[in-house]
């Protein structure tokens, strides 16, 4: 019971924590010391710095966008996503009743949810052809090493390269920067 009563470190006693006073010991004091007291700087400085972490968090923060109804949507199930449509929207702040595939409906809060947004279907009059012959970045620059040999049986041209013209040309990165090879790795023989 003294253990309990006794303060440490300057903070108040364990007692004193819970109850908000000191309990009775043996110990003779004096009756203020049973009073309730409360240090309202500490409250204030919590206080203080809970709202400073909330204006820090909410530098980088954007509510995101609020849904329709009828609008199809991805939602969390089971850490699954799930698909379904918003039926209606709640009053309270950021809370949707979402419709899913299996007809039950389930109520989830904004983050909970991404908007569904449909793959595009392919273009019918596209082929694969087109896709590997559309220009590319290696196609727009000149590349000499490549030589490009066109035969009348096949359609598409067929691009061979020699292997001593790859090593004699600079080899570059996506950033178009040089790539210099350490002395260690060249080849004397």
């Amino acid at each position: 019971m003294e253990y309990r009563n006794a303060p440490m470190d300057g903070l108040p006693s364990p007692a004193e924590i819970l109850m908000g006073h000191c309990i009775r010991t043996l110990i003779p004091t004096l009756p203020l010391q049973f009073e309730p007291h409360y240090d309202c700087s500490a409250v204030e400085k919590r206080l203080l710095y809970r709202q400073q972490w909330q204006h820090r968090y909410d530098l980088h923060f954007r509510p995101l966008k609020p849904l329709q109804e009828n609008q199809e949507v991805l939602f969390q199930l089971n850490h699954q996503w799930c698909k379904g449509k918003v039926t209606r929207v709640e009053p309270q702040p950021r809370s949707y009743i979402i419709k899913a595939e299996n007809d039950r409906e389930y109520r989830r809060n904004r983050f909970h949810i991404k908007v569904f947004k449909p793959v595009q279907p392919l273009d019918s009059r596209r082929t694969v052809e087109d896709l590997f012959m559309a220009p590319t970045r290696n196609d727009r620059t000149t590349n000499q090493v490549a030589q490009t040999h066109f035969s009348i049986n096949s359609p598409f041209p067929v691009v061979t390269q020699t292997l001593t013209s790859i090593c004699n040309t600079a080899q570059t990165t996506r950033a178009d920067r040089t790539i210099v090879r350490p002395r260690h790795f060249k080849d004397y023989a």
